[in-house]
């Protein structure tokens, strides 16, 4: 099993975001949260570095996307490494990406489905909830209830985009 995590986004969900120092609280939290179970994890931090970085704590890889033509952000590199893996051929169910875009959700879906592989997609906040349940503090979480479902925030989003793209 893998995740692959837009990091940003995650920390945005756990109001960490603008701390300082704030990827290495994510890591923290990630090594924690997995401390238990064998799989790897993928942590896609956005950068502003050209080249970018990349490192590995454990089992968990962090990925500093570069700042160049083909890199506009960490979800061209969490689409890249999803589609990497869909093509490896690991079975169905095995890769679980984490990510509250809805562009970026469609995107790896969509890739998915062209190689009909079954794939888990988690928003991040619901998966900010989860880290939140294990360690039952519920500081981390920003409230951004706006009086909607899930469901409904998407297909609003969907509509706008529409309308703006």
């Amino acid at each position: 099993m893998m995740y692959i995590i837009d990091a940003n986004n995650l920390a945005g969900k756990l109001g960490i975001l603008f701390q300082d120092n704030f990827d290495k609280e994510m890591i923290n939290i990630i090594k924690e949260y997995f401390y238990e179970k064998k799989m790897k994890i993928v942590l896609v931090f956005d950068s502003n570095e050209k080249m970018g970085d990349r490192l590995i704590d454990e089992n968990v890889e962090v990925i500093y996307t570069p700042r160049d033509d083909y890199y506009n952000s960490a979800d061209d590199k969490v689409l890249e490494l999803a589609i990497g893996e869909i093509n490896s051929g690991v079975g169905n169910n095995q890769i679980t990406v984490v990510t509250d875009d809805i562009d970026l959700r469609e995107a790896v879906q969509q890739a998915a489905d062209k190689k009909d592989y079954s794939i888990n997609l988690i928003k991040s906040t619901d998966f900010a909830l989860r880290i939140i349940n294990k360690k039952n503090k519920e500081e981390y979480l920003v409230d951004d209830d706006r009086g909607l479902d899930a469901d409904e925030e998407d297909r609003i989003t969907r509509d706008l985009m529409g309308k703006w793209g």
